[in-house]
């Protein structure tokens, strides 16, 4: 098919060679897969192989999938500057997955069949995709990362039943509700304010609902875990990943979603992207390597839903698309609480400093606020300070620089009470912002 006809004028070669050490572990015989599980794999150090298990212990507990069901877990080559050494710990690496894989493969019994793949020629996650697609063959793929773990049951079938059932109901002027991609969240579902939102923004949050589950539009591709047409990654994924230079997928479809896709006609060319679950609903999904980011954290939250409420009063106007009613006041929501909050932090703060110190502390860091957003999200502040400057500020000058010792779990159920209305003492303050370095937290 399309593998055979690949060209791409920023691809050597060696890239665009899908060739690659297979190790096959079970077969399927006569039957057609009905669903394709595609891990992307990456070996950092002695963390993959935790990764790996964690990922597997996940799929076991949480993934139900139909039958039969193929596993593809796919690796990328070290690049050709890796040392002597990285190259060595690789190899070891390499006989570890394919044994561990051989084992689980006959003891859980849930896929027919395994395949082990590593590229021969490195090619970053763009390369590592087509080599799994080179091996796919099933309409629907699920595809995942290898510290991706499942947080909630991911019920495969039922998930493709309301698809089916919603998309027989689509008609040539309904089109932008045909579902191509399930995403499976890793923060609350909620408009999404990202390093360069775009006007995509404006089209999220429209509802679809299924016999049993709910699906709300969203513009963005994520890499982490979501259910999609084999169709939606040949005509639209594809393409795209082969227009730029091999790199992370979502960092190449950002391009489309962030910057071009304005209209209800871009998102049926480009998207048919959905989140299982409605405006608000928790993760689904978490993320092993950065489980302490701090755009999981709810002060950050709010922070990030203020800017969301300055984008789209600004940038979504009639006649054009705008978010549905429920995320927008889910939005404001957080964000007229951030705004509460911030005033209170901001005036123990410059309790302690002069107005120049507080300005160059966090001043500098600050969106100005509209008019009619003050009205809407009654706030008397003109803007709104950045959270991680903001956090950063309390934390030197109220807290004394000193940090407290809760760890991540316990920061979500204070802050979340603390932007609720909360009032702690200093200290409580001070543990609930400040818990163990900032820095250490930001992986956002």
């Amino acid at each position: 098919g399309w593998l055979m006809s690949m060209q791409s004028a920023v691809w050597t070669p060696q890239q665009l060679n899908t060739s690659a050490e297979a190790t096959f572990i079970g077969t399927l015989g006569v039957q057609v897969s009905e669903l394709d599980v595609l891990i992307f794999g990456q070996y950092v150090g002695a963390k993959s192989r935790y990764y790996f298990q964690d990922l597997f212990e996940t799929m076991e507990a949480r993934l139900v999938t139909p039958k039969p069901t193929r596993l593809l877990i796919g690796f990328d080559s070290l690049p050709a500057s890796a040392k002597a050494s990285s190259t060595r710990l690789f190899g070891k690496y390499k006989r570890w997955v394919v044994q561990y894989a051989r084992e689980q493969h006959y003891r859980m019994r849930a896929f027919q069949q395994t395949a082990v793949l590593f590229r021969n020629h490195w090619a970053h996650q763009a390369g590592v995709t087509l080599m799994l697609l080179q091996h796919a063959h099933a309409e629907y793929l699920l595809l995942t990362e290898l510290d991706n773990v499942f947080l909630k049951v991911l019920d495969i079938p039922a998930v493709l039943s309301d698809v089916d059932y919603l998309n027989t109901m689509v008609t040539p002027t309904t089109r932008e509700d045909l579902i191509r991609v399930v995403k499976f969240n890793v923060q609350p579902i909620a408009l999404e304010q990202g390093p360069v939102a775009g006007p995509g923004l404006c089209l999220f949050g429209k509802e679809l609902r299924g016999r049993t589950l709910t699906f709300t539009r969203t513009p963005s591709f994520q890499g982490t875990t979501h259910l999609a047409t084999r169709e939606y990654y040949d005509n639209v994924v594809v393409p795209q990943l082969l227009s730029f230079e091999p790199q992370v997928n979502e960092q190449v479809m950002r391009k489309i979603t962030k910057v071009i896709m304005a209209t209800s006609e871009d998102f049926i060319r480009w998207g048919g992207s959905f989140l299982l679950g409605s405006v608000g609903q928790q993760p689904m999904i978490g993320i092993t390597e950065h489980n302490e980011s701090l755009h999981l954290e709810p002060f950050h939250q709010g922070f990030a839903a203020v800017m969301v409420m300055i984008h789209i009063t600004s940038t979504c106007k009639s006649p054009g698309p705008r978010p549905s009613a429920a995320a927008v006041a889910y939005s404001a929501s957080l964000a007229e609480k951030y705004l509460a909050l911030q005033q209170l932090l901001a005036k123990q703060i410059r309790q302690g400093i002069s107005d120049t110190m507080f300005r160059e502390a966090v001043m500098r860091n600050v969106s100005d606020l509209s008019p009619y957003l003050r009205f809407v999200l009654n706030t008397t502040s003109t803007g709104v300070f950045r959270a991680t400057s903001l956090a950063k500020c309390y934390c030197t000058t109220v807290c004394g620089g000193r940090y407290g010792q809760r760890d991540f779990a316990e920061l979500l159920p204070c802050q979340e009470a603390l932007l609720n209305g909360a009032r702690f003492t200093t200290n409580g303050t001070c543990q609930c912002l400040c818990s163990n370095s900032l820095s250490k937290r930001q992986h956002i």
